[in-house]
Protein backbone atom coordinates (compact mmCIF):
# COMPACT_ATOMS: atom_id res chain seq x y z
CA UNK A 1 0.00 0.00 0.00
CA UNK A 2 1.32 3.42 -0.90
CA UNK A 3 0.21 6.86 0.24
CA UNK A 4 0.68 10.14 -1.52
CA UNK A 5 -0.95 13.56 -1.63
CA UNK A 6 -2.27 13.14 -5.17
CA UNK A 7 -3.76 10.09 -6.87
CA UNK A 8 -1.53 10.31 -9.95
CA UNK A 9 1.61 10.34 -7.78
CA UNK A 10 0.33 7.40 -5.74
CA UNK A 11 -0.32 5.40 -8.92
CA UNK A 12 3.18 6.19 -10.23
CA UNK A 13 4.69 5.12 -6.92
CA UNK A 14 2.62 1.91 -6.92
CA UNK A 15 3.94 1.02 -10.39
CA UNK A 16 7.48 1.54 -9.13
CA UNK A 17 6.85 -0.62 -6.07
CA UNK A 18 5.42 -3.36 -8.31
CA UNK A 19 8.59 -3.30 -10.41
CA UNK A 20 10.72 -3.56 -7.26
CA UNK A 21 8.70 -6.54 -6.06
CA UNK A 22 8.90 -8.18 -9.48
CA UNK A 23 12.68 -7.70 -9.54
CA UNK A 24 13.06 -9.15 -6.05
CA UNK A 25 10.93 -12.14 -7.03
CA UNK A 26 13.04 -12.73 -10.15
CA UNK A 27 16.28 -12.54 -8.15
CA UNK A 28 15.05 -15.05 -5.57
CA UNK A 29 13.16 -17.25 -8.04
CA UNK A 30 9.94 -16.72 -6.10
CA UNK A 31 6.63 -15.03 -6.82
CA UNK A 32 4.63 -12.26 -5.23
CA UNK A 33 0.98 -11.33 -5.03
CA UNK A 34 -0.35 -7.80 -4.92
CA UNK A 35 -3.60 -7.14 -3.07
CA UNK A 36 -5.45 -3.85 -3.19
CA UNK A 37 -6.36 -3.06 0.40
CA UNK A 38 -8.05 0.29 -0.04
CA UNK A 39 -8.32 3.18 -2.42
CA UNK A 40 -9.02 6.83 -1.92
CA UNK A 41 -9.03 9.85 -4.13
CA UNK A 42 -7.43 13.10 -3.22
CA UNK A 43 -9.32 15.64 -1.18
CA UNK A 44 -9.84 19.11 -2.52
CA UNK A 45 -10.64 21.44 0.35
CA UNK A 46 -12.96 24.40 0.08
CA UNK A 47 -12.56 26.58 3.16
CA UNK A 48 -15.45 28.89 2.26
CA UNK A 49 -17.94 26.04 2.10
CA UNK A 50 -16.46 24.54 5.27
CA UNK A 51 -17.01 27.82 7.12
CA UNK A 52 -20.63 28.12 5.92
CA UNK A 53 -21.41 24.49 6.78
CA UNK A 54 -19.82 24.81 10.20
CA UNK A 55 -21.69 28.00 11.08
CA UNK A 56 -24.96 26.34 9.97
CA UNK A 57 -24.12 23.31 12.08
CA UNK A 58 -23.57 25.54 15.11
CA UNK A 59 -26.86 27.33 14.51
CA UNK A 60 -28.98 24.23 13.82
CA UNK A 61 -27.31 21.76 16.14
CA UNK A 62 -26.92 18.02 15.81
CA UNK A 63 -29.58 16.33 13.67
CA UNK A 64 -31.96 13.91 15.35
CA UNK A 65 -32.76 10.76 13.40
CA UNK A 66 -35.85 8.60 13.71
CA UNK A 67 -35.58 4.85 14.21
CA UNK A 68 -36.40 4.15 10.55
CA UNK A 69 -33.47 6.32 9.40
CA UNK A 70 -31.08 4.67 11.86
CA UNK A 71 -32.15 1.22 10.70
CA UNK A 72 -31.71 2.23 7.05
CA UNK A 73 -28.21 3.56 7.78
CA UNK A 74 -27.32 0.38 9.68
CA UNK A 75 -28.49 -1.84 6.82
CA UNK A 76 -26.62 0.28 4.30
CA UNK A 77 -23.41 0.10 6.36
CA UNK A 78 -23.63 -3.71 6.33
CA UNK A 79 -23.32 -3.71 2.53
CA UNK A 80 -19.81 -2.24 2.69
CA UNK A 81 -16.89 -4.67 2.89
Amino acid sequence: MVCFSHVKDALDLQKRMDKIAEGAALMTETTFDRTLVDGLSEIVTNRNIEDVLYSNFLELGVPEFIEEELEFASNLAKTYG
